[in-house]
């Protein structure tokens, strides 16, 4: 369960980011790290206050996944009111949406039966652009199972890449598990491809759809099937029931998986010196940066830097 909230947290500084201009001071980082330092030794509500300090620091405001951090450690202390109060500003401020992660994660078990539980899950829902009416759970709860494998096992593999002393046999079969979750999860999806079609945001909300995203873009031995999924992924984008951004990363990866230039400078390769990521060729580099752009990328110079640090470990001659 802690990948799984380790994932979702990265999600959750990224988009808390855009929702605090400013840098927050140095005493609101230092008592986050106390704070997470008591955390890991199970002091939660220790943990609790160094959070609080952190946000009175800050002039009250706070960063999304630290609030999901102090709102997991207030639960666990026995404090329900504190925990919702957090969970809350995520939810109504920074427009948290994995419904899905607050429904699994075991640190929230004592909230459930609390009264305010069931409106906190149905505004997570509410900006995951859930409709109700057409909303599937149960292939919802499908895609969160594969995709939670899924990542399991390339987060292991990351880390263990990106340790001082990796150990090659357990790298190893971090890959072997990788190889063999994927082609599990190939069955899975042709499966539901062919019962669904494209499982869009109306069926799954817009956590949902990415995480079939998220599947597909790991089927790259299968670039028949990704290219179908694609053909259908189009349509979504076009009806506004699927990301734009998810689009051009599948788009470029079957494009690669097929021998062809890209378009948006999304799959990337180590350059001739080992010491930085760069992208596979595209189509006109001269206007790749508007390309990305007019569909919610960052800079290609950007990308590269987010692509060394997130994958320093495979960087041969590190600058």
């Amino acid at each position: 369960m802690m990948k799984k909230v380790f994932l979702v947290k990265i999600a959750l500084f990224l988009a808390s980011s855009a929702v605090l201009a400013q840098s927050a001071p140095l005493a609101y980082e230092t008592l986050v790290r106390e704070a997470n330092s008591l955390m890991a030794q199970q002091q939660y509500l220790p943990a609790a206050h160094k959070y609080s300090a952190a946000f009175e620091s800050f002039g009250w405001k706070g960063y999304a996944n630290h609030r999901y951090d102090a709102a997991r450690c207030w639960a666990m202390a026995g404090v329900p009111d504190s925990a919702f109060f957090n969970l809350d500003r995520i939810v109504t401020k920074a427009g948290f949406k994995d419904f899905g992660t607050l429904q699994q994660d075991t640190a929230f078990a004592p909230l459930r039966s609390d009264a305010r539980w069931p409106e906190l899950i149905r505004l997570a829902k509410k900006n995951s652009g859930i409709n109700e009416a057409t909303f599937d759970a149960n292939l919802f709860q499908l895609i969160e199972n594969l995709a939670s494998e899924d990542q399991k096992w390339r987060e292991r593999s990351r880390e263990l890449k990106n340790g001082w002393n990796p150990d090659s046999t357990e790298l190893a079969k971090a890959y072997e598990m990788m190889r063999r979750t994927d082609s599990l999860n190939y069955l899975q999806l042709v499966s539901i491809v062919d019962l669904h079609g494209f499982p869009d945001s109306d069926k799954l909300g817009s956590e949902g759809t990415h995480n079939f995203w998220l599947l597909m873009q790991h089927q790259d031995v299968h670039p028949d099937f990704q290219e179908r999924v694609l053909k259908m992924m189009e349509i979504a984008v076009g009806q506004n029931k699927a990301s734009g951004t998810d689009y051009a990363h599948l788009l470029d990866r079957v494009l690669v998986n097929t021998g062809k230039p890209q378009v948006y400078g999304t799959q990337m390769v180590l350059n001739a010196t080992g010491n930085s990521f760069e992208p596979r060729p595209c189509i006109d580099p001269e206007n790749l940066d508007k390309r990305r752009e007019s569909v919610g990328l960052g800079t290609m110079a950007k990308y590269i830097e987010i692509m060394n640090h997130n994958f320093s470990g495979a960087l041969k001659n590190k600058n």
